[in-house]
């Protein structure tokens, strides 16, 4: 990554006003180091203070993630409206999150909304601490849930069968 003069002198000024007004000396020493390779210029160390920066996710993954969030949001009210639940328990239609090793955007995402903007905030209800990771890859499952729902129409109220259909991993799971 290139730095223009007037971009790092910026940048430069944001590390002396945080080295300035942060009290822990070790993030002082920190923004100190930082203005030292942005002064200088040294592009192969601009890593040290862009490595806390993720890559971003694109405008259809964070759709993605919302689709999932809302599919969600309809199985849980639609389970709510159930008089009959069958074999279904809370658990079953909770939204796990996504892993924080491989879907780490998808996770910080999902928590941005769901915590921050408190988007499909019920989502949470009887979790509140939970951090939504899943510590398994849940993308594919996801996937083929909202795959399967959309056969479906996009219903808005489901039936204890459909919900059972969408929540049990052997029906979203391909067949061999």
């Amino acid at each position: 990554m290139e730095l223009e003069k007037k971009d790092r002198l910026m940048l430069i000024n944001q590390y002396l006003i945080l080295e300035k007004l942060d009290p822990d000396p070790d993030n002082a020493n920190k923004y100190k180091y930082y203005q030292g390779i942005l002064k200088h210029g040294f592009e192969s160390e601009y890593s040290a203070f862009l490595s806390d920066i993720d890559d971003g996710l694109s405008k259809e993954d964070c759709q993605k993630v919302q689709a999932f969030l809302n599919l969600y949001r309809f199985i849980k009210n639609s389970f709510d409206a159930l008089d009959d639940k069958g074999e279904i328990t809370e658990e079953q239609i909770r939204f796990k999150g996504f892993d924080g090793t491989y879907e780490s955007l998808h996770l910080a995402f999902a928590r941005h909304l769901i915590n921050e903007k408190e988007y499909c905030s019920e989502l949470r209800q009887g979790q509140e601490d939970s951090d939504l990771n899943s510590h398994c890859t849940m993308l594919d499952y996801y996937t083929r849930m909202f795959e399967l729902w959309c056969k479906w129409n996009h219903p808005g109220k489901m039936t204890a069968k459909q919900i059972e259909e969408l929540v049990t991993p052997s029906a979203t799971t391909p067949s061999s």
